[in-house]
Formats: C-alpha cells, structure tokens, sequence
C-alpha cells in the first residue's frame, strides 16, 4: 500500500507540474491548441477569471506549491492541503459546467485517495482533547 501511495503521489504531482506548464506555453505559443472548456458557461467563466488577472497566477503558485509538497512523504500532506479548494471548485466546474463528470472526478479521487492514505496526519484536526493547557 505504501509504495502504491508513493507512486500515485510522485503520478499526481508530475501531473500537475505537466498540465501548468502546457498551460503556460499554450497561453505564449500559437501552435498549441489552448486549453478551452467547451461549452461557452466554461469558457465565459474562465474568461472572467483571467480577466481578473490576478487569480490565475495564484492558482498556478498553489499548484506549484501543492505539487511540489506532493513529492515529498513528510510535506505530503501539506500539499494535499494546499491542492483540495482548487480541485474542489475544478471538480464543480466539471460537473457543472462542462458535463465532462469523468475528468473532474478524476483528479478529485486521485487526491481523495491520497488524503486517505495520508489520514493519519489530519486526525488532529477532527479530533478535540479539552482546552490546550500551557
């Protein structure tokens, strides 16, 4: 189980790393097809996030951020942290607004079975002991 978790960890991580970094070149370089949702709800929602310009290079350095704690066992769950809002609001905009149920459910679960295997780090935060005492 654990080399499993190891190496659907390190999977997710170089993923993410990939897709920022297509991402990016897409956004500079005309010869590859950009990434577009294809409905014109997504497309209408990702121009109004981008119009912002301030929200896109903070998802990028969260997923930078997230990522790059993936690759590690002891930081592991930090970027499970980190990487759970932005995968929760893509997995709505999947379901919601481009029907592709699959992809959102994809990465969703890759992270919920990682979370999973990582439990035992987020016990104190659903666990109360009484006041803390100093």
């Amino acid at each position: 189980m654990a080399r499993s978790l190891t190496i659907l960890r390190l999977g997710y991580a170089f993923a993410i790393f990939g897709i920022n970094f297509y991402a990016a070149l897409a956004a500079y370089l005309t010869a590859l097809p950009p990434l577009t949702p294809p409905t014109t709800e997504g497309r209408a929602f990702l121009a109004a996030l981008t119009a912002t310009s301030f929200f896109t290079p903070i998802l990028a350095m969260t997923f930078l951020s997230g990522a790059s704690a993936l690759l590690f066992r002891r930081t592991a769950p930090l970027g499970i942290v980190l990487l759970a809002p932005p995968m929760v609001i893509i997995f709505c905009f999947h379901i919601f607004l481009t029907g592709m149920v699959l992809w959102g459910g994809l990465w969703t679960g890759a992270l919920a079975v990682l979370a999973w295997g990582h439990r035992d780090a987020f016990k104190a935060l659903v666990s109360f002991r009484g006041p803390a005492r100093f």
